[in-house]
């Protein structure tokens, strides 16, 4: 399956390093192996360069892994991806090479102490979902909502309505909602840092960084799962597969409850368990996996949870 438009050309920046001799001398120089260096693409920024006006220009930065994936930044190239060629290199000095012991991040089973265990934890609905997908309408208890998808800011939720007991009709309480940009500042002076000022959604797509979404792992067992779709360097539709998650979500909580102790011995107890649903998405953007979550409750009130 085609990538991406945006996808495609970081992708052919990549593929530039290995074509290009002082970049390979430099790697050579250093006495490493070409085989284990990472190239990703980052934006240049603007700091009153009159080269980068009106011009489509990113950093192309070289990592090595060395025996772990928690790789660090070595050298730098500038690329122009309307002639899609190397058009700075920096190779500013060279210090020695961390080493990769004891820095690697990697899953593991987690071992709580005095002998306890995590049992599993599941989430059944026999009569299946309570709520309705009717093309990108869905329906839930008092819910009524449009959930689209962009290619920038990923899952948009929009129109959505709240049923009025009292009024016996739907009242709007949202027109449109969605994640305009992410801003990630480093704030370092080095040379190969100080242009770091990310804006994921709007220099890398949240919607086009959105990962498919594994099941009894991103989402629980009473999920559904929708695809989405992105436009290709050749403006034919791509498909996303399970990028978007859908599931009720019942912590055990209570929404509501009261006794009434003056109608019978027994009294009279009333409770309503607190049940809400949730639309997730995941997006990777570089070394940033970012969970998306919004949140309806019965209430009427709408959580966003960004994490």
């Amino acid at each position: 399956m085609a990538e991406d438009q945006e996808a495609e050309e970081q992708e052919a920046a990549r593929a530039l390093a290995l074509q290009y001799a002082p970049f390979l001398a430099a790697i050579r120089k250093r006495g490493l192996n070409v085989e284990e260096a990472l190239y990703d693409v980052f934006p240049v920024g603007w700091y009153g360069e009159d080269r980068v006006k009106n011009k489509r220009m990113v950093y192309l930065h070289c990592f090595y892994l060395d025996g772990t994936v928690n790789f660090e930044t070595r050298l730098t190239m500038t690329v122009d991806l309307d002639e899609m060629k190397i058009v700075e290199f920096r190779d500013r000095l060279m210090v020695p090479m961390p080493k990769a012991a004891g820095t690697d991040y990697r899953e593991s089973v987690q071992k709580p102490p005095f002998g306890a265990r995590l049992n599993a934890v599941t989430v059944e609905q026999p009569d299946g979902p309570s709520f309705e997908i009717h093309g990108h309408s869905v329906m839930w208890a008092n819910w009524d909502f449009h959930m689209g998808f962009d290619m920038r800011a990923g899952p948009s939720m929009s129109l959505a309505s709240i049923y009025d007991i009292e009024q016996q009709k739907f009242r709007r309480v949202l027109y449109r909602a969605l994640i305009s940009e992410l801003s990630v500042p480093y704030m370092d002076l080095t040379e190969e840092w100080y242009s770091r000022t990310f804006l994921d959604a709007g220099e890398f797509g949240f919607g086009q960084s959105a990962v498919s979404l594994e099941p009894l792992r991103d989402c629980p067992a009473n999920a559904k799962f929708m695809d989405a779709y992105v436009a290709g360097l050749d403006g034919k539709p791509n498909k996303k597969s399970n990028v978007i998650c859908i599931f009720e979500r019942h912590d055990g909580d209570i929404m509501w409850r009261h006794t009434k102790t003056t109608i019978s011995k027994k009294g009279k107890v009333e409770v309503r368990p607190e049940l809400s649903l949730v639309v997730r998405k995941v997006s990777t953007v570089s070394n940033y996996d970012y969970i998306v979550d919004w949140e309806f409750k019965q209430s009427g009130s709408i959580i966003f949870e960004l994490s």
